[in-house]
């Protein structure tokens, strides 16, 4: 690649991949608050259309975002595939120099201070993310032959909560390694509770509760 690597570049490459690694968090974490019960009338509730809708469309980004994440094909530009290939094998630009000369003077710094410690630190992300080929496949299988090209005559392995849930936690450790090293500042992922669908769900059951204790008043005055 003789394409010159930017700092500015690498901004933009955590931007999108922030963007993606909140959505992924958000739906996640929705996706399991739909399968538990909390509130009464929520059984009901939940078999309204719109959360069934609802269901299908977290369980789609999920999905769809992970197997973006995670493809190894060069077609997929935000993947952590394509980045590490950039990090190796690009000329960096003169800000990504002078960055890694800056943090070599500092003794007690941890961000990165050559290419061979990005190299190194590259090496150890995929040493990770061979432990979860498995969940990898699965997601990548269901994306290409579920998601994208609905066939009621293909087959794929099922992909479970524990394999999203892995994959997700594991999408904002690289996320947060590669920004750490290079930013000294990471991202919590974890705090979603502005997208919570628990928010909704409360919400309507006690609509419905409040509703049922109405008409029960009325009918017997």
């Amino acid at each position: 690649m003789n394409e010159i690597l930017s700092l500015k570049n690498l901004e933009d490459w955590f931007e999108d991949l922030w963007n993606i690694i909140a959505d992924l968090h958000i739906s996640l974490n929705n996706l399991l608050r739909l399968k538990e019960e909390r509130y009464p009338y929520e059984e009901h509730i939940k078999k309204h259309g719109f959360f069934q809708h609802h269901w299908y469309q977290l369980k789609f980004i999920l999905i769809v975002q992970l197997a973006k994440l995670f493809s190894s094909s060069s077609s997929q530009k935000r993947s952590f595939h394509r980045l590490f290939n950039r990090l190796i094998k690009s000329k960096y630009g003169n800000d990504i120099v002078l960055l890694l000369k800056s943090n070599n003077k500092k003794e007690l710094s941890n961000c990165f201070k050559s290419r061979q410690e990005i190299i190194l630190a590259i090496e150890e992300l995929r040493s990770e993310i061979g432990k979860f080929s498995k969940s990898i496949k699965k997601v990548i299988d269901a994306r290409d032959k579920v998601y994208a090209h609905r066939d009621s005559n293909i087959t794929v392995e099922a992909v479970s909560d524990d394999d999203l849930k892995a994959l997700v936690e594991l999408s904002a450790y690289i996320f947060n390694t590669v920004r750490r090293k290079f930013l000294n500042t990471t991202a919590l992922f974890s705090f979603t509770s502005d997208w919570n669908i628990d928010f909704v769900l409360r919400e309507v059951s006690q609509n419905r509760e409040n509703k049922l204790r109405l008409l029960a008043k009325k009918e017997r005055n």
